[in-house]
């Protein structure tokens, strides 16, 4: 047997290490996470974090990053198999629609620079500071129109509507969107920024 545990979401995370015993298979574990993106350093969660970690036989990790936060909790060798973030090409590159007619439907004029952040809006994700960059470009280049758009939700929320209220509409937070609404910002923008 193998079984794979992905996420941090406690009652998962530990029915695997449960069904590892269980089932006398082997277990491995995607991690993502990393030092900069972890709120619980110390405590019940770090401590229940570290639990599960060490019984994994193997993690599966994105990026440098997350193999140096699963060694900081294993304290031990530990195999890790590198694996790139996938997406689903087929959905994601497939144009919908040109951009001109998608940045009509959005309102947005021919001429703006669009950037978009999709990401919870949090405060370890860097959207305030995404947001204050945005300002602070509008004020240095002020005959170009530079746009952010957030699509996201998440508890930074009403500080990032209360800076887009001050912002003269080149800061746009449209809360939620599903797939087929996020691929069409980021059709309609320059750019995908991740904070």
């Amino acid at each position: 047997w193998l079984l794979m545990g992905g996420s941090w979401v406690f009652p998962p995370m530990l029915l695997t290490v449960a069904l590892k015993r269980l089932w006398k298979c082997h277990l491995v574990g995607w991690v993502e996470s990393h030092r900069l993106s972890s709120r619980h350093r110390k405590g019940p969660i770090a401590w229940a974090r570290r639990f599960v970690f060490r019984r994994y036989d193997a993690v599966a990790v994105p990026g440098l990053l997350s193999a140096q936060f699963v060694q900081e909790h294993v304290h031990r060798r530990v195999t890790l198999l590198p694996i790139p973030n996938t997406v689903d090409e087929a959905f994601w590159m497939k144009n919908p629609a040109s951009r001109e007619k998608i940045r009509r439907a959005f309102r947005i004029p021919e001429e703006a620079c669009v950037f978009v952040v999709v990401a919870h809006l949090e405060y370890l994700k860097g959207v305030i500071e995404a947001a204050e960059g945005q300002r602070i470009a509008s004020l240095r280049t002020p005959n170009a129109d530079i746009r952010l758009v957030f699509l996201g939700e998440g508890s930074q929320k009403q500080r990032l509507l209360a800076m887009a209220a001050e912002s003269d509409g080149r800061l746009l937070v449209r809360g939620h969107a599903d797939q087929a609404t996020s691929r069409d910002w980021l059709y309609a923008s320059y750019a995908f920024i991740l904070p």
